[in-house]
């Protein structure tokens, strides 16, 4: 998975985007991981290739600890808090997000 530090970024921001993230593993908080403070923000991307037979999958984010913004194939499918650099309207929100995999798609973005 990548981490962009200090980053919001949307999947139309990908298409721009001329740099790679930095490799982070997972699961885990990017300061237990990595060079940054506990505090801040970021945005992960996971790229998933799915073989063709794979049918009425999901995927399961336990217990984000933050405000998040979830987004498959270019679509947000999920949110919970505010997720803003600002932090005046920052608001974090402790939950897990079930997601259903779109039918038919055999690579998750």
């Amino acid at each position: 998975m990548a981490i962009y530090w200090n980053q919001l970024l949307t999947p139309e921001d990908f298409v721009k985007l001329n740099q790679q993230g930095e490799l982070i593993s997972v699961p885990g908080g990017w300061n237990r991981l990595s060079e940054h403070p506990a505090l801040g923000f970021a945005t992960y991307r996971m790229k998933v290739k799915l073989p063709p037979q794979a049918k009425g999958l999901a995927i399961y984010f336990p217990a984000i600890n933050s405000a998040a913004k979830i987004w498959i194939n270019g679509e947000k499918v999920a949110e919970n808090g505010n997720a803003t650099a600002d932090k005046k309207f920052y608001k974090s929100k402790l939950t897990g997000i079930v997601l259903a995999v779109p039918p038919k798609a055999t690579d998750l973005i």
